[in-house]
């Protein structure tokens, strides 16, 4: 346990201990793939990076290879490449945002309320880290 304990807070977790009493998990300001699936109560994969040019380039290069199934999300702490709508770049500096892109099945030809989904997706990560991450503001996908 003390190992594991150990290698949790290497990683840059903040977990408290008090002899007689164990462990507590505390906070942590790094992006942890199975803390994301647990917390939203999801079976989706979720991919964290620390870094990466563009979330959406690498789902669209998953997507292509044939690597993926859907759905999946894509997680980065830090864009050097990234790019919003009509390819409009933007600055995405690490520890300053979540940087996120989905990956949803499409079981229609085509998307009615498309303009909805944005906020359909967006409300469920919100109230997931909102408690979780004060300060932390999501600033924009890309």
């Amino acid at each position: 346990m003390w190992k594991a304990i150990n290698a949790l807070r290497k990683a840059g977790h903040h977990i408290e201990g008090r002899k007689s009493l164990g462990y507590r998990y505390a906070a942590s300001a790094v992006l942890d793939a199975d803390a994301i699936s647990f917390y939203t109560h999801t079976q989706m994969p979720v991919t964290v990076l620390a870094s990466v040019d563009s979330t959406q380039v690498y789902a669209k290069e998953a997507v292509n290879a044939g690597t993926r199934t859907l759905p999946f999300a894509v997680l980065a702490d830090q864009q050097s490449g990234a790019y919003g709508r009509r390819g409009r770049h933007f600055y995405a500096p690490a520890s300053s945002g979540l940087y996120l892109s989905m990956v949803l099945p499409n079981a229609g030809a085509t998307l009615q309320n498309v303009g909805l989904l944005t906020t359909g997706v967006l409300m469920p990560w919100w109230m997931c880290w909102r408690p979780r991450s004060p300060g932390r503001i999501l600033a924009s996908s890309g």
